[in-house]
């Protein structure tokens, strides 16, 4: 379950009908681009893009809307040229993700996923080549973004068996998302608007760690399973002391609550967005959608903490909540 909590908002930040239409274009826009691909890898890219919606080729999935969102707090108005940095941003969003799928999933050798991802790297940084103005300026730093996040993923899952102590995690899972800030210094050299997108850049930075928190948070179960790194899990076995991979599903589940995890991950998520939304002074797409997602956060809380005083094992309370939850982000 990839970005549970960034791909159910969509309804919520979507905003008007004109954005909607621009992240309809730029899903449809990837989806030609892919079609160049031999069929096993196309079906392989297709596939991991569709888990960002829950159903094939309906509803643009978030990633879409977030060019639009930094072109216009950049004050980019060239929307041909939004909707092929998008198509770039997309490639490099999703060679990562597959790359993280074959992390996750080590004990099986998927070299299908691994071409896939070398393709939609080179796709990538080919588009930012042919389209930027300052090619010699944007690829750097795209550079850049992607070794700060590959660099923290390694860190985080304990490369060459040394993992951070849990003070150090936090800040290792930001640079996790350094991944979205790809997407800046292209739109950036359209306009020559750097200053603007060196503070947005510490924007997307809080948004990636607030969803990155929130999925971490949902998607324990199959972390769990899969002997997967994740916070919610880090967070607690740095509270209990103890390795939890391989104990009881129910276990973890009681331990999340009486161990006040789901509380910290929350709180922790709040802060972020709420951080994000003073970085961003004047009135805009990208800030009233954080807004929403603030506001979202606040509410999943409060019915946390409602539910927490309910009848029923706290094994129970987290099934209850888990599918509350997500419904009430849903809509």
């Amino acid at each position: 379950m990839r970005d549970v909590f960034a791909n159910t908002l969509t309804s919520k930040i979507s905003g008007t009908s004109a954005l909607n239409g621009y992240a309809h274009r730029l899903s449809q826009s990837y989806r030609r681009m892919i079609q160049r691909f031999d069929e096993d890898i196309r079906a392989e890219v297709e596939r991991e893009f569709d888990q960002l919606t829950g159903q094939s080729n309906v509803e643009p999935p978030l990633l879409c809307y977030l060019p639009w969102l930094v072109a216009e707090t950049l004050q980019v108005a060239n929307d041909a040229f939004i909707e092929q940095a998008g198509v770039a941003y997309l490639c490099l969003d999703q060679h990562v993700q597959l790359i993280d799928d074959c992390i996750d999933r080590r004990a099986v050798v998927e070299p299908t996923k691994i071409h896939a991802a070398s393709l939609l790297l080179t796709a990538g940084v080919g588009i930012i080549a042919e389209i930027s103005k300052a090619p010699s300026v944007v690829l750097p730093l795209v550079h850049k973004y992607l070794e700060e996040a590959s660099r923290a993923e390694r860190v985080i899952r304990g490369a060459a068996g040394l993992f951070p102590p849990f003070e150090d995690y936090l800040k290792h899972v930001a640079r996790r998302g350094a991944t979205c800030k790809t997407i800046l210094p292209l739109l950036a050299s359209e306009n020559d608007s750097w200053e603007h997108a060196t503070n947005l850049g510490k924007v997307l930075d809080e948004l990636a760690l607030a969803v990155q928190l929130i999925d971490d948070l949902l998607d324990w179960p199959s972390d769990l399973r899969l002997q997967s790194d994740s916070l919610a899990l880090r967070l607690l076995e740095y509270r209990t002391g103890k390795c939890v991979q391989g104990w009881d599903h129910e276990e973890v589940a009681e331990m999340l609550f009486s161990f006040q995890v789901v509380d910290a991950v929350l709180a922790w998520t709040g802060e972020a967005l709420e951080r994000a939304t003073v970085l961003i002074p004047e009135e805009s797409q990208l800030r009233e959608a954080i807004q929403r997602l603030s506001g979202e956060v606040r509410a999943v809380w409060r019915l946390m903490q409602e539910d927490a005083m309910a009848c029923g094992s706290p094994a129970e309370r987290f099934r209850m909540l888990a599918v509350r939850a997500t419904v009430l982000l849903q809509h």
